[in-house]
C-alpha cells in the first residue's frame, strides 16, 4: 500500500493537510498553523508513506506501524522532529545526512535491514533515541555523524546488545562534537574500550553524564 500526504484546501477540518489512501481518510492536520501534529501512531498502516508534497510539515509521528519506506520533502523539509519507531523500514532509510533543521530523532527498533542512521550535518540536532534493539525488531546497527552536531545534548541508545566498537564510535564522536553539559546512556551494549573510556571522561569534564556498562 502507497499513503500520500498532500496539502488539501483550508475548508478540511483540520484547515489544511490530510494523508488518504482510497476512499479512507486516514488522518488530517495542519500545516502551517501546527495546531494539529500529524500523528499516525498505531494506525496500521504499511508499504510507502509520502510526505515529500508537504515541505512545510515541522513534525511527523507514525510510530508503530509497517512501514517500509519514508518519502521526504528535499532536504528534510521543515521537518525538525520524526518519531518513526517501530516501523520495518528499507535499506537506506536511516540517512538524514544534511536535515539542518532536524533537532529530534526517534527511531529505535526499525530494524538492521535498514543500515546505520546517519547523521551527518544536522547542525540542530539535539536528541537521538535508538534504544531497546534487544526486543523484536531490533534497531539500527548504529549512528554515524554525531560529531557534526554542535548542539546534541541527548542520546539514548540502551539496550541495543551493541558491540564495543560502536558504543566507542559514539563516545568519541560526541566528544568531537563540541557539545557540553548533556545525557548519554548507552548501557544494555559491550563496555566500552580505552578509546571509548577516554571520550567519556572528556565528555564527562564538559558536564556530560554518561551511563555504560562495565
Amino acid at each position: 500500500m502507497s499513503y500520500v500526504v498532500t496539502p488539501g484546501g483550508g475548508k478540511d477540518p483540520a484547515g489544511g493537510v490530510r494523508m488518504s489512501q482510497p476512499e479512507t481518510l486516514l488522518g488530517y492536520f495542519d500545516e502551517w498553523n501546527w495546531r494539529y501534529h500529524p500523528c499516525f501512531d498505531m494506525c496500521d498502516l504499511d508499504g510507502v508513506m509520502d510526505i515529500s508534497d508537504c515541505p512545510n510539515v515541522p513534525y511527523l509521528a507514525a510510530y508503530g506501524n509497517q512501514i517500509t519506506r519514508f518519502v521526504w520533502p528535499a532536504g528534510g523539509g521543515s521537518l525538525t522532529a520524526l518519531m518513526i519507531d517501530y516501523n520495518p523500514l528499507e535499506a537506506g532509510q536511516g540517512d538524514f545526512s544534511g536535515w539542518t533543521i532536524l533537532e529530534k530523532l526517534y527511531i529505535s527498533n526499525t530494524g538492521t535491514q535498514m543500515g546505520r542512521v546517519n547523521v551527518t550535518g544536522c547542525t540542530a540536532f539535539l536528541e537521538f533515541y535508538c534504544a531497546y534493539g534487544v526486543w523484536e525488531p531490533p534497531s539500527a546497527p548504529g549512528v554515524d555523524g554525531l560529531d557534526t552536531c554542535p548542539l546534541i545534548g541527548s542520546v539514548y541508545c540502551e539496550e541495543n546488545g551493541w558491540g564495543a566498537d560502536e558504543v566507542d564510535n559514539i563516545l568519541v564522536d560526541l566528544d568531537a562534537s563540541g557539545a557540553t553539559s548533556g545525557y548519554a546512556t548507552l548501557n544494555g551494549n559491550t563496555p566500552p574500550s580505552a578509546a571509548g573510556l577516554a571520550a567519556k571522561a572528556s565528555l564527562e569534564s564538559k558536564g556530560w553524564t554518561v551511563t555504560v556498562d562495565s
